[in-house]
């Protein structure tokens, strides 16, 4: 048998929170998973941003969906969803663009995700899917 994996927009439903700072507070940070990431598939934040709302298959709140400028060096992005079987899930997602030195290009994105939900394993779960 061969393994299968799926991602977790397969097991996630895009949901509008109104006011996500007071649900994320809700939660607090008992059993928050954070992880923080350099990726170099990505050049600007706005195509970061389109990769973790496809991937996480989250829905985007407050409008953090839209970044409004190409030279934008950093950027957050708030994502809502429920988890298979019923767990609201909240995603706060902190992008920054590499800073050029010596006249190189910026060479990626670092990314720090912090993921809360009543559900300790599936916030390490999917903080650890973008790895």
């Amino acid at each position: 048998l061969e393994e299968l994996t799926l991602p977790v927009a397969v097991h996630m439903q895009r949901v509008i929170k109104a006011n996500f700072a007071a649900a994320w507070e809700e939660y607090g940070e008992d059993g928050e998973a954070e992880e923080t990431y350099f990726l170099t598939k990505f050049s600007t934040l706005d195509e970061m941003v389109r990769e973790l709302v496809a991937h996480l298959g989250m829905q985007a709140c407050e409008r953090t969906d839209q970044v409004l400028s190409i030279d934008k060096v950093a950027h957050t992005l708030l994502l809502a969803g429920v988890f298979r079987g019923g767990v609201s899930v909240l995603a706060r997602c902190k992008l920054a663009k590499s800073q050029p030195s010596a006249g190189q290009p910026a060479v990626g994105i670092n990314l720090q995700i912090t993921v809360r939900s009543a559900a300790p394993e599936i916030n390490q779960a999917i903080a650890d899917s973008l790895s």
